[in-house]
C-alpha cells in the first residue's frame, strides 16, 4: 500500500509541475513575473501566490480521488450489480442428528447458504449462475437446494447456494432429520468439548474437506466464493468463519465486484 502512494504522490507532483509549466511557458529562466506577463489581460488577475494555492488545491483534489476512487467504484458497482448479494445474505437450514440406532442425539447440523438475488435493471433473468468455493487453491462446486450446479433465476427471485455445513448445540430453524451413522457418537463428543469444524461442500467429485476451529482460535477462517453468470461481471464474497461464545459463527465479511 505505501509505495502505491509514494507514486500516487509522484504522480501528482508531476502533473503540478507540469501544469505550472504550462501557465508560465513564456518565462525566461531569470524572471517567472514576466511570464504572466505575456499571457496579456486574460491572466493579469493571477499572482504567482494565486497560481500556487489554485494547483495545491487540485493537488491534493487529485491525491483524495486516488486514493477514494477504488471504494467509491465498489459501491456504485455493488449498488447496481445483477449479482446482489446481501451482506447479511446467509441462509442456515438446522437438522436433527441421529446415529445408527436412531436416536435423536443433543447436536445438529447445519447447512449454510449463500442467498442470490437476481437485481438486473432490465427485468431479464440471470442465466446458469452458479457459485464456487475457493480455498488453499481448490474450487469446490456449490450446488442449489436442488442439487443442481447451475441455475437460471428470474427477476425478484432469489436462489440459495449451499456453501458449507457444521454441527452445533444449537439449532437455528428446524429443517428435519439427518442421519450420520457410526461417527455420530464421536462427532457429537468432539462438539460438546468445544471442538468443532467447518466442511467445505463436496461439489462433483464427492471430496469434502473440513476447517478446524479451535477453542479459543484466534485468527479465524477466511474462504472466498465466487458467483457468476452469463453476461455478467462476477462477484466476490469472503466469508469469515469463527468460533464465539461456544458455537460456530459464519457471517459475510466482504463483497466485491471485479472491475
Amino acid at each position: 500500500m505505501g509505495w502505491k502512494v509514494a507514486v500516487t504522490l509522484f504522480r501528482s507532483i508531476a502533473l503540478l509541475g507540469t501544469l505550472v509549466g504550462v501557465i508560465y511557458l513564456p518565462a525566461d529562466v531569470y524572471g517567472l513575473q514576466s511570464a504572466i506577463e505575456s499571457w496579456g489581460l486574460a491572466m493579469s488577475w493571477l499572482s504567482r501566490e494565486i497560481a500556487l494555492v489554485i494547483f495545491a488545491s487540485f493537488l491534493v483534489a487529485y491525491i483524495i480521488y486516488r486514493d477514494i476512487a477504488p471504494f467509491i467504484r465498489d459501491w456504485i458497482g455493488g449498488q447496481y450489480a445483477a449479482i446482489k448479494i446481501m451482506k447479511r445474505g446467509l441462509s442456515f437450514h438446522g437438522h436433527s442428528v441421529t446415529g445408527d440406532d436412531d436416536e435423536r442425539l443433543r447436536i445438529f447440523k447445519v447447512d449454510v447458504y449463500l442467498r442470490i438475488f437476481n437485481h438486473r435493471r432490465s427485468g431479464a433473468a440471470l442465466k446458469n449462475v452458479q457459485a464456487s468455493v475457493f480455498f488453499l487453491g481448490r474450487r469446490y462446486r456449490c450446488p442449489n437446494i436442488a442439487g443442481q450446479y447451475k441455475s437460471d433465476i428470474s427477476h425478484g427471485e432469489i436462489e440459495d447456494f449451499f456453501i458449507g455445513y457444521y454441527f452445533t448445540e444449537t439449532i437455528p430453524m428446524y429443517y428435519g432429520n439427518f442421519n450420520l451413522g457410526k461417527d455420530a457418537r464421536l462427532i457429537e463428543k468432539s462438539v460438546r468439548n468445544g471442538y468443532q469444524s467447518f466442511y467445505l461442500p463436496a461439489g462433483q467429485d464427492k471430496k469434502e474437506s473440513g476447517l478446524g476451529i479451535q477453542k479459543e482460535q484466534k485468527d479465524p477462517w477466511r474462504i472466498a466464493v465466487i458467483v457468476s453468470a452469463d453476461g455478467e461481471k462476477a462477484r466476490q464474497v469472503i466469508i469469515k468463519i469463527e468460533q464465539k461464545d461456544n458455537d460456530v459463527a459464519v457471517e459475510v465479511e466482504k463483497i466485491k465486484s471485479f472491475n
